[in-house]
């Protein structure tokens, strides 16, 4: 299924196993906890679009890359979004719609800090955004890349096509990752494309290309990385397709009674993070007990983010036309 299989973890060093395994454990229960307080309704607006299962791809794709590199998240972005270096006390305090939120409490979660662009609701509006990322980078003359995340159903959009053929024709640094959980909201993926691989699209553009296991964190990682290195290289752009699956509704609240139930239990069995802590374990990378601490970190951090996001103040009316543009 790629290159890159699990076994590799030699060469990689304990710190950034450690750290993979910490920000997948973070990304997780960070969903849980926002699914929670959307239920209590204590996150206001949309519902959020939770990314239980595929954690390893965020996480491996940004700790591939530099702080001055850019990202465009995708829908479930939790996992990039933290990798990428922003605070879950700024990511929450958004979603609760409060003035100290990194967006206060109006956006998409950007980051100008860490070269995070934020999503669009578009489906497949960023194709081109990223394009024109990395056309910026080449005018600038730097060796930064950009990262697009997108999903299956992104792939079927009119915008997919110029951007990869613009990427191509300029040799722009663009990584283009595809996330295929196989359900673009409530389509099947095989009833809508007509060709088995999302990643044989970039060959008519002659875009490098490969299918990875999108739940296993160290092939993500090796494949963005040498992704990164031909970018930086100046060669142009890579086309990475993730096989994952997500475990939720396409939306909290949302219908999810369309798939086939074995099918989300089959891919839960394929959980990223379980994965990892059984191999970890099995290495001796670590133990049962550093892996609760790592836990318990987590939950206190998590706790921490929920206290300042409920006690931070509301916008106040003179917000309503700030940062509006148009």
């Amino acid at each position: 299924m790629g290159r890159f299989m699990t076994e590799e973890l030699e060469g990689v060093e304990k710190d950034l196993l450690v750290k993979m395994y910490r920000l997948m454990l973070m990304s997780r229960m960070f969903d849980d906890k926002v699914v929670e307080m959307f239920a209590n309704r204590q996150i206001i607006g949309m519902a959020p679009h939770a990314g239980h299962g595929q954690e390893a791809i965020g996480v491996g794709a940004c700790l591939a890359l530099r702080k001055d590199d850019y990202i465009i998240p995708s829908h479930r972005g939790f996992a990039h979004i933290i990798t990428k270096g922003t605070s879950i006390k700024k990511i929450l305090a958004d979603y609760c719609g409060r003035i100290t939120g990194r967006d206060k409490g109006k956006g998409h979660i950007s980051d100008p800090d860490v070269n995070n662009l934020g999503l669009t609701g578009v489906i497949g509006a960023s194709l081109p955004i990223a394009a024109g990322v990395g056309w910026s980078i080449k005018i600038r003359k730097t060796d930064q890349v950009v990262v697009c995340f997108f999903g299956d159903g992104a792939a079927s959009q009119a915008d997919f096509y110029p951007a990869l053929n613009l990427s191509a024709a300029w040799k722009l640094p663009v990584i283009w990752v595809c996330e295929n959980n196989f359900w673009a909201q409530f389509t099947y993926f095989y009833d809508v494309m007509g060709v088995k691989n999302i990643a044989d699209l970039a060959k008519p553009f002659r875009i490098p290309n490969l299918i990875i296991d999108g739940n296993d964190v160290i092939a993500v990682y090796k494949a963005v990385y040498e992704a990164v290195k031909r970018a930086r290289a100046g060669q142009g752009p890579t086309l990475i397709e993730c096989l994952t699956y997500r475990w939720r509704p396409h939306y909290e609240g949302g219908p999810d009674d369309f798939r086939p139930k074995e099918e989300i239990e089959k891919w839960k069995k394929m959980c990223p993070i379980k994965r990892f802590e059984n191999k970890l374990l099995e290495k001796g990378i670590l133990t049962n007990n550093e892996l609760d601490a790592i836990r318990k970190e987590v939950e206190v951090e998590i706790a921490d983010a929920v206290k300042f996001a409920l006690e931070s103040p509301w916008p106040g009316p003179d917000e309503l036309y700030t940062d509006v543009y148009a």
